[in-house]
């Protein structure tokens, strides 16, 4: 009995403490230049997705559809002034601007963000 029950906590403490289950959603997505800490806009424009009154930053680092792609399709879109997609992704909390592969970080932004899995066609 001690072995299950070691056995089922081992199990619990494996589990990702940030897991999110993939959802489906058609939404829009919108386009923001990127603000420097001291309220500067720059050149730099980033894509949000928009849920209700809450846009998610798009982190393309972590998504399985670049950016690339997306704005393609996007331009396939661009009959409509804020494209409305839909889109299977993750919502995800933590450092917007930290990526494995690219240990260079821009700004110490954190929170509630968003990667992409696929486009639902």
């Amino acid at each position: 009995m001690q072995n299950l029950i070691f056995i089922l906590f081992a199990l619990l403490l494996s589990l990702p403490m940030n897991a999110q289950e993939k959802i489906v959603v058609t939404a829009p997505i919108v386009q923001k230049n990127f603000m420097k800490k001291n309220g500067q806009a720059t050149d730099l424009v980033e894509y949000y997705l928009r849920q209700s009154i809450q846009d998610y930053f798009i982190k393309f680092c972590e998504s399985q559809v670049s950016r690339t792609t997306l704005e393609a399709y996007l331009e396939s879109q661009k009959e409509e002034l804020i494209p409305t997609v839909t889109l299977e992704v993750e919502i995800l909390e933590g450092y917007w601007d930290i990526c494995p592969e690219d240990p260079v970080e821009m700004q110490s932004r954190i929170g509630k963000y968003v990667i992409i899995h696929r486009i639902v066609e």
